[in-house]
């Protein structure tokens, strides 16, 4: 099958369903987001810390 990926996020309440379905084929995305990662710390000074890829997001610098 190669390089793939599918995801499902589902999110319900008691009378309603929301369902948003991903498929990644080939790399090249997950490239683009690691590039884009790296290219924000490098181009960020940040705290000598880890971050998660939401952490960068909730900093609005990602």
């Amino acid at each position: 099958m190669g390089r793939h990926a599918y995801n499902k996020i589902v999110i319900k309440d008691k009378d309603d369903e929301v369902t948003i379905k991903t498929k990644v084929l080939g790399h090249d995305s997950y490239v683009n987001g690691v590039r884009s990662i790296i290219e924000t710390c490098i181009n960020h000074k940040l705290e000598n810390r880890k971050y998660t890829v939401l952490d960068l997001i909730d900093e609005g610098i990602l």
